[in-house]
């Protein structure tokens, strides 16, 4: 195994007279890390023994950042029917259609039709008939439940074990955004770059709540969340090919664009009556969002100088906790609209897609190792002048 000098040394070049430079120049912080990358080898097999060691620890880094998209999960549920439901009932009943209202093609969670007090007492005392029929319930008026709830499965959840429920569901959201303040505690700052650390924000936004409401998908929640983790495998063979092919700048905004383009698309062709189209639709969003998200790491390391090329990368990443804090709280849109977090995502979509513009390309260009380097490739950037240009203009 051998050992790399703390500098390299430089041999001295002759003058066209033939004599040594008595100055020679010395070697630059660049000049000796692409020495020393050349020297070691750029990516063989220790490099891919290495990665493969760092994706373990990475992949059970999802298991508990991301566990709460169940864990924390809504259960579908319903007012329970103290006049008609019994021990045996189950969460689809007949006697629903008089007795509880529709939200959104189900049954509604928290209200159902008041019951008539003097009917039943005739009914009960004089008759002795069943109460539970359409001529017992007043469609007019609506009750929030006080009787309990009777759940469709028996899914064992933060809001199943504690009764988290109706006005309390705001408490569910909030589990997601406590995960998520934890884990910005836990990252290192550094310095700060503003429009890094808004597109970081947009899209730990995005992503992580394009998993979170994959949930609301016609099928099994557990079939569509896993669904959403298989697509970000040709999101991320997506966004390799066109960073390649078309650049850091554009690849990042033409993906951006798309995904807000295919969120409004799902909330346009209403699930209800397309299913089937609208949850393509939604998988197509987040593989594409997830290759956008691979861009962004890439471009965010390359716009860096080296020598701060870590703490402003792990600063972005922090930054972007706070769009993942925000993403278990989009759920309670839903309530107002049913696409409002769709419509939420669209926008912060376009908006990011429009800034991506503002960055300089980093494509074929030598990676910069100080912070003038780093400012030189502002140059690049629409609209951008070089020193020498404006003094000639002026």
């Amino acid at each position: 195994m051998f050992k790399l000098q703390n500098t390299l040394e430089v041999v001295p070049e002759k003058s066209e007279s033939g004599l040594e430079d008595e100055n020679p120049p010395l070697p630059t912080e660049g000049c000796q890390l692409d020495a020393i990358i050349v020297k070691i080898g750029q990516f063989g097999r220790f490099q891919i023994t290495n990665y493969l060691l760092l994706c373990l620890p990475i992949i059970c880094n999802a298991f508990y950042s991301i566990s709460y998209v169940f864990t924390a999960s809504e259960v579908a549920y319903r007012c329970n029917i103290t006049q008609c439901d019994t021990l045996e009932s189950s969460y689809d009943e007949p006697f629903l259609n008089f007795t509880t209202p529709q939200r959104h093609g189900v049954w509604d969670h928290c209200e159902h039709y008041a019951f008539r007090p003097d009917l039943e007492a005739v009914l009960h005392h004089y008759l002795g008939a069943d109460p539970c029929n359409n001529r017992s319930f007043d469609v007019g008026q609506r009750l929030s439940c006080d009787s309990g709830f009777i759940l469709r499965q028996d899914e064992k959840t933060i809001a199943s074990e504690f009764g988290i429920f109706c006005s309390e569901r705001w408490k569910l959201s909030m589990v997601g955004t406590v995960n998520n303040i934890g884990q910005f505690i836990g990252r290192a700052l550094g310095g700060r770059i503003a429009l890094c650390c808004f597109v970081w924000l947009i899209h730990t936004l995005i992503a992580l709540g394009l998993s979170i409401h994959s949930g609301a998908l016609n099928g099994s929640k557990f079939e569509n969340f896993s669904m959403t983790g298989f697509m970000q495998v040709p999101g991320i063979l997506l966004g390799t090919f066109l960073m390649h092919w078309i650049g850091r700048r554009w690849a990042l905004t033409s993906c951006q664009f798309t995904c807000a383009t295919l969120i409004l698309a799902v909330a346009a062709t209403d699930e209800g009556e397309l299913p089937q189209i609208s949850s393509i639709l939604f998988f197509l969003a987040k593989m594409i969002s997830t290759g956008s998200f691979m861009i962004v790491y890439f471009f965010t390391s390359e716009i860096f100088p080296t020598n701060c090329r870590n703490s402003l990368l792990s600063f972005c990443s922090c930054m972007g906790r706070f769009g993942s804090m925000l993403a278990p709280q989009t759920t309670l849109l839903i309530d107002y609209y049913e696409y409002a977090p769709h419509l939420l995502f669209a926008l912060f979509g376009f908006t990011c897609s429009g800034l991506s513009l503002f960055f300089p390309e980093t494509s074929n260009k030598v990676l910069p190792t100080t912070l003038e380097e780093a400012k030189a490739l502002d140059r690049s950037m629409p609209g951008a002048k070089s020193k020498s240009e404006k003094k000639s203009a002026e």
